[in-house]
């Protein structure tokens, strides 16, 4: 069975060299760019039914229909198992995706090739699968899913492509200008398609990734027009933009909503974040202790909490936090920044030091910890 695994959980897996090697050669072959205006006139049709023919084109249009409902409803969760359950019902796209999962993608991309119109058949159920993997961040399954899904000739299938190329660029600043390009064309396709709630979210998702906060909140915003209560991802991802954008007092209605319908580590590590923001610390350490309760094993919700603890001067709290997350992951470096913050605000410069080293060694393009190492490197040397 596939599965759908925890966003946080899966982040530091989700750009494997095989799988993203696969995808730059998909697209190569595409020509290197996903150009809205390459792609067919049929893109700017509204028609999103399941391809196929009788029984299984009307199963699939009913399946579309109770997923859309569910996910409407705020049952994201039930909408995944649905659709799970759907796929498992078709071994050979199961097989594929399970070969492009475990690197293999030649084997994959050539079982789905030879077996084409089962995969047209379920292209529509694929897309929705694929877009709740991808609203989880889960971009490596997505990514697979996706792979499977795309064509030149549908609006699924287009969506599917942009979000590929877009995910291939593995959030790379260099590549900011070309994503920027493949966000406005998914923008078009949007334009072109504003009656499908899952290519918007597809491009909502994708303006997180790339930080294109106003235009993400705007498309939340209209997403939930068109589904309330809504998907618990579209809460939690809304929020995630509203503070970045400074509006945290909104943000908190979105967490809040998240909490009550996927009571989990990162839903409750979201509202922590928001909280905190708001400098309502005691209500935020509370919100930090049951994520870290609900996944006791995610490093990133240790390394939060160590941060806001660091924030209210809570020092020796803060250093047990950032080395517990360390424990579990030696390469998260908020946990590094956070350990060195607070020793250099103790006047422990020398192994602060020694801590934004480690990050650096981490992540030796990361310009904070460039600064922190030159400066500290510098002050030792006089």
């Amino acid at each position: 069975m596939l599965f759908i695994g925890e966003k946080k959980a899966v982040a530091r897996r989700s750009f494997g060299k095989q799988p993203l090697l696969t995808l730059i050669l998909l697209l190569a072959a595409w020509g290197g760019s996903a150009r809205y205006e390459q792609c067919s006139a049929a893109a700017t049709s509204t028609s999103t039914s399941a391809s196929g023919t009788g029984a299984s084109a009307s199963h699939n249009s009913d399946i579309e229909k109770r997923v859309l409902d569910f996910l409407a409803a705020g049952k994201q969760a039930d909408a995944e198992m649905l659709l799970q359950h759907e796929i498992a019902q078709v071994p050979v796209i199961q097989q594929a995706i399970g070969f492009l999962n475990n690197g293999e993608p030649t084997r994959g991309l050539s079982l789905a090739k030879a077996n084409s119109a089962k995969f047209q058949e379920a292209q529509r159920i694929l897309f929705l699968y694929g877009a709740c993997l991808r609203s989880r961040f889960d971009v490596y399954q997505a990514r697979h899913v996706f792979l499977v899904t795309y064509d030149r000739n549908t609006p699924t299938g287009i969506c599917a492509l942009f979000v590929l190329h877009l995910d291939s660029l593995d959030r790379d600043p260099a590549k900011h200008a070309e994503a920027l390009a493949v966000l406005k064309d998914l923008n078009t396709l949007v334009e072109q398609n504003p009656d499908d709630v899952v290519i918007r979210w597809m491009l909502a998702v994708e303006c997180r990734t790339w930080k294109q906060n106003a235009v993400g909140v705007e498309n939340f915003k209209r997403i939930l027009e068109s589904w309330q209560p809504g998907p618990v991802l579209v809460h939690q991802t809304y929020a995630n933009l509203l503070d970045d954008l400074g509006r945290s007092d909104e943000a908190l209605i979105e967490r809040k909503k998240a909490v009550e319908m996927e009571p989990s580590g990162w839903s409750y590590d979201g509202l922590a974040n928001t909280l905190a923001n708001l400098k309502r610390y005691p209500e935020s350490n509370e919100a930090h202790a049951t994520a870290v309760k609900l996944n006791p094993v995610n490093s990133s919700h240790l390394a939060n909490w160590a941060s806001h603890l660091n924030d209210q001067g809570k020092f020796p709290e803060a250093i047990n936090k950032a080395k517990q997350a360390i424990e579990l992951d030696k390469k998260n470096t908020r946990a590094w920044c956070t350990w060195g913050k607070v020793l250099e605000a103790l006047g422990n410069r020398e192994d602060a030091l020694e801590k934004y080293k480690s990050g650096l060694a981490i992540n030796p393009s990361d310009a904070w910890f460039q600064k922190k190492v030159a400066e500290l490197e510098y002050d030792k040397s006089k």
